[in-house]
């Protein structure tokens, strides 16, 4: 059996989202949680909620992207946690949806990227989800856990890893 495109994008994602979503939740219960939306690591960087609304976009376009379906809009305002919750579960169920069998077959199709205004890039799917979706995907989880963590939400790294490694820790 070979690891394919689906095994080496998609899987990460469901957990990185899985992870994500704890994340957001511990937030969500934090004393000062109707506060985090704004919140920021430094004044000239993109709030919580921003970092909220990438990560499910690049989720729902990954998806898109390597199944070869058109990308939708994605959501550009987020206002509570409540829709915060919501748009999270609904890109987890665009993951778990996804058609293993139609994203390795398209391996190797072309998608195009934007790099902001006018600037398209055009790449393979499979080097779109490594090189562009999954480490944007990332990046902008650990920016979110780092605002929570900066706003004093009781984080930890297994936080963020246990659904990554949840399968090869000893249950106690």
């Amino acid at each position: 059996m070979s690891y394919t495109l689906y095994d080496n994008s998609i899987v990460p994602a469901k957990q990185a989202l899985t992870a994500f979503a704890s994340i957001v939740r511990k937030g969500e219960e934090h004393a000062n949680g109707k506060d985090l939306l704004t919140a920021t690591l430094y004044e000239d960087m993109k709030p919580f909620s921003f970092q909220i609304l990438t990560v499910v976009s690049l989720a729902e376009k990954l998806v898109a992207r390597l199944s070869g379906a058109p990308v939708a809009e994605t959501a550009t305002e987020l206002t509570s946690f409540a829709e915060a919750n919501a748009l999270i579960e609904k890109a987890l169920k665009a993951l778990d949806g996804a058609d293993k069998a139609t994203i390795d077959a398209n391996a190797k199709n072309m998608t195009e990227v934007g790099m902001g205004p006018g600037v398209n890039i055009p790449m393979p799917v499979d080097a779109y989800a490594s090189a562009f979706a999954l480490p944007n995907l990332y990046f902008h989880i650990v920016t979110a856990y780092s605002i929570l963590r900066k706003e004093g939400v009781p984080l930890g790294k297994r936080d963020y890893l246990t659904p990554f490694m949840g399968p090869y820790i000893p249950q106690q």
